[in-house]
């Protein structure tokens, strides 16, 4: 009966129990439709935003990733998605796990807005999964409740790699460029400068950034470099630096430069900023020094010649009425001389002849040098020319005790060239060689052979030589190798001069080879089939 009782007992609480729990979910039921209904209302809203922020974020072509308090991925859109992978796979990691970011502390701008309750952004620079290197710039900002929790970061990943990629093939072009590259603000203060900058003034860039550009320019030129600054902040425009003739920069050690600089404006976040090119023009300054000064000695060398030119015919007229007068002395056409009147009239003759040989050799060379001289190629006997030379200088060999030999190739007769040109080359060379004998006399042998197109011919002595040192100044003008040599056997210094000239107004070469004490070789060579450069 106990028992039956408490069971009794049971099933009545039981039921009192089922029946307060059907009471209170009756009276709740409107509350808890309430919640659902906001609830849905909540999610409907927050799809709304999605919605709306993936419209933005896609238009701009933007990453958008919503994180938690603790900066954990809560919703990415589709660009996001497709940068980082699959929603479903970033969904509750930290923001810095997806952007492989070392340092957190440091570079994830989310921490920083959790630190400061401030918007923050970073650069951040990654490889993707397909191996694409990226550069994203991160904008993070805080959602605070009405206590001013966050509650909520937002962040914009902006894909900028394509301008990084400009920007970097920019300063690499800035980087090589063969001029100095300074950009400076509106304060005169550098803010940047190239690595040419550093090679041209010296100064290492860490030198430069924030300190005037005024440094670069001598202290003498600053206010007009300053004047020319502010006029070109109150207009910005590309201009060429106009400051007369003298443009100078300074290198770090004190020492100046000519320069040539440009300007041009740049627009930047911060406002108009100058960038000026350097051009180190001291090269170019020399070289147009050079040139005029080139310009100047041809100008006074055709004045010299042009001079010598006209002297020369005014001089000739009566030294030839001297030679004239004195060959008649001699010859007794005025009556017989006595020894020492016949010995001061030779010495006058051979005067004369002397100064009229100079002054024939003068004209030649200015002549020559003003170009007017003229070469008429014939077709001639190379034997019979230099047979007929070797007449001429004949009697003077005799007298010398030396001895004349010829050695001529059969493979060579003709060739074209100016035959009286010819013998004045060919006389001068042995009028050297007959001069310059020993004592004792010697022998002199001219040679003559077929060398490709050309004919070359050498006139070779076993004379007093030249040394080694003398060589390269033997077809120089009034050039004597030694003074005491050109007291003992005399000239004038020119017949070399105008041998070389000659053979070059040919289209051909000379040139000297000797042994000091033992004698000389002088070849020159000319072509077969005339290449004659006339000079009118």
């Amino acid at each position: 009966m106990f028992i039956l009782n408490e069971l009794f007992s049971y099933q009545y609480e039981f039921n009192r129990i089922i029946l307060d729990a059907s009471v209170m979910i009756i009276l709740s039921a409107p509350f808890l439709l309430l919640l659902v209904i906001r609830e849905k209302q909540e999610k409907d809203a927050l799809l709304q935003e999605k919605n709306r922020l993936e419209d933005v974020t896609g238009y701009a072509n933007c990453g958008m990733l919503l994180l938690d308090s603790q900066t954990r991925i809560t919703y990415a859109n589709s660009i996001a998605e497709k940068w980082f992978g699959p929603f479903h796979q970033m969904e509750g990691k930290f923001c810095w796990e997806i952007y492989k970011i070392n340092e957190p502390e440091k570079e994830c701008a989310s921490l920083e807005v959790l630190q400061t309750g401030e918007t923050a952004h970073r650069d951040v620079s990654m490889h993707l999964e397909n191996g694409d290197q990226k550069f994203f710039y991160i904008v993070a900002s805080p959602v605070k409740d009405n206590s001013g929790k966050i509650r909520q970061i937002n962040e914009i990943v902006i894909d900028f790699t394509e301008r990084k990629r400009i920007e970097e093939n920019f300063r690499t072009l800035l980087e090589s460029a063969p001029d100095a590259i300074l950009t400076v603000n509106s304060s005169g203060n550098i803010v940047f400068a190239n690595a040419q900058t550093e090679e041209m003034f010296g100064y290492n860039r860490g030198e430069l950034f924030g300190k005037t550009y005024e440094i670069l320019i001598p202290e003498r030129f600053r206010e007009v470099h300053v004047r020319h600054c502010v006029n070109f902040f109150s207009k910005p425009r590309s201009q060429q630096m106009c400051l007369g003739a003298d443009k100078f920069g300074r290198r770090r050690d004190g020492t100046e430069f000519p320069m040539e600089c440009s300007f041009s404006p740049v627009k930047t976040e911060e406002g108009i900023l100058m960038m000026s090119i350097i051009s180190d023009i001291t090269e170019r300054k020399k070289a147009e020094e050079t040139r005029l000064e080139n310009l100047r000695l041809e100008a006074a060398d055709k004045a010299k010649g042009e001079f010598l030119a006209n002297m020369s015919h005014e001089l000739r007229t009566p030294l030839n009425s001297s030679i004239g007068f004195s060959e008649l002395l001699t010859q007794g056409m005025a009556g017989e001389l006595s020894e020492k009147q016949k010995h001061y009239v030779d010495n006058i003759l051979a005067s004369n002849q002397f100064l009229l040989t100079l002054i024939n050799d003068i004209l030649d060379l200015s002549k020559i040098e003003a170009g007017k001289i003229e070469l008429v190629s014939d077709k001639m006997s190379v034997s019979v020319v230099i047979q007929e030379t070797l007449s001429l200088i004949n009697e003077k060999a005799m007298k010398h005790n030396v001895l004349l030999k010829t050695e001529f190739d059969p493979q060579i007769e003709f060739i074209q060239a100016d035959k009286q040109r010819f013998k004045q080359i060919l006389f001068n060379l042995l009028s050297n060689a007959v001069k310059f004998s020993k004592e004792t006399g010697g022998t002199i042998t001219i040679t003559a052979k077929k060398e490709g197109d050309m004919v070359k011919i050498s006139v070779s002595d076993t004379g007093i030589g030249i040394k080694d040192e003398n060589i390269g100044r033997l077809f120089q003008k009034f050039e004597q190798l030694e003074s005491g040599i050109s007291q003992k056997y005399g000239g004038t210094g020119l017949g070399l001069a105008i041998t070389k000239q000659l053979v070059e107004l040919h289209g051909g070469k000379v040139w000297a080879e000797s042994q000091f004490g033992e004698g000389t070789t002088f070849t020159f060579l000319l072509p077969i089939l005339a290449k004659i450069s006339e000079n009118k």
